[in-house]
């Protein structure tokens, strides 16, 4: 995106708690002080026994995926009005690792490995859950990413889901605690919470 469409989106769009992005950075990761009323709004979901195990959390700010996913935002608002879409926030489990590419990038659905929901990018209200059925390869040093993500109608999923039937946007599974999402700029990485499993 070219800094001048990034400047006109962050004009209009930039959240309050951003500090100010150097015109040419891509991503500026912002790491929360833990007496602070944004690390504790993060962390508030996460279990005691998880919390415990938390080194740090930072603050995503990427303008081209947040401009892309606030203007999906408004596509599904335009289109099908406050009752029906709705933004939730939910957990993904990954590797440290792979934290970089996905700030910078966003999740990538055509990388799913675990597809017993569908064929997409696995999301958790539950912080433990998401950590539970992360992929094993991930190792101890692993990252919760908080996002937020665009729902529209959801149906039950299963491993033979490449894309949920129409008017479905969204497959879930295992009584709610399996979100999956199929199309880019539906979900923004919202926090990085750093942890040791």
């Amino acid at each position: 995106m070219a800094p001048s469409l990034i400047s006109a989106v962050l004009r209009r769009h930039k959240p309050s708690s951003w500090s100010d992005v150097p015109r040419y950075e891509d991503v500026v990761l912002v790491p929360l002080a833990e007496d602070s009323t944004e690390y504790l709004m993060v962390v508030q979901n996460v279990s005691v026994a998880l919390r415990n195990k938390i080194h740090s959390v930072d603050r995503v700010q990427n303008p081209f995926l947040w401009g892309s996913y606030m203007l999906k935002k408004e596509e599904y608002i335009n289109y099908l009005g406050f009752g029906i879409a709705r933004e939730e926030k939910l957990f993904h489990a990954t590797a440290e690792e792979n934290v970089y590419s996905i700030v910078k990038n966003n999740f990538d659905w055509r990388r799913a490995k675990r597809t017993r929901y569908g064929h997409g990018v696995s999301f958790s209200p539950s912080a433990d859950y998401a950590n539970t059925y992360c992929n094993q390869k991930a190792g101890c040093r692993r990252a919760l990413i908080l996002a937020r993500v665009l729902v529209k109608m959801a149906t039950k999923g299963n491993y033979g889901t490449k894309l949920p039937p129409p008017p479905s946007d969204t497959t879930t599974g295992k009584n709610g605690n399996v979100v999956v999402k199929y199309a880019d700029n539906e979900f923004y990485p919202e926090y990085v919470v750093y942890y040791t499993n």
